[in-house]
């Protein structure tokens, strides 16, 4: 979703789910029926580590060298580092993020990535909050 007004992104979000309740209608056969029956979805964002510098400004942080952790979203071990710390490229990654249930992130060179699991009916919840801010 890059160089598009931020107000088409929840439009493009709400299309995916409607292509795919589309297929699920229309599939023939049980196994086209089963493929099309979609719970949850996978998304990798890119996103960058900032905090407050002792004015109150944020600033990068270069990246440590570690390994890539996995975290559950509200778990015991919470997400890989507290989402006020975390820039994402784009808005809708930052809904996302917050909703998945399952986190992990990896670096490749001097990039981060974060990986998320979601649910469909959370994944309905963040359409309406990207709606919410237009």
């Amino acid at each position: 979703m890059v160089n598009l007004p931020p107000q088409l992104v929840p439009n493009l979000h709400e299309s995916l789910l409607d292509d795919i309740s589309w297929a699920a209608e229309n599939a023939e056969g049980s196994e086209d029926k089963m493929d099309a029956a979609i719970e949850q979805f996978v998304f990798c964002a890119p996103f960058a580590v900032v905090e407050p510098d002792a004015v109150g400004h944020m600033k990068g942080k270069k990246p440590e060298k570690r390994e890539p952790r996995v975290a559950t979203s509200g778990g015991s071990s919470g997400p890989p580092m507290s989402s006020s710390s975390m820039l994402f490229d784009r808005f809708d990654d930052d809904l996302l993020t917050q909703k998945a249930y399952k986190t992990f992130s990896f670096e490749i060179g001097w990039r981060r990535f974060i990986v998320g699991a979601i649910k469909v009916e959370h994944y309905r919840q963040c359409i309406k909050q990207m709606k919410a801010l237009f």
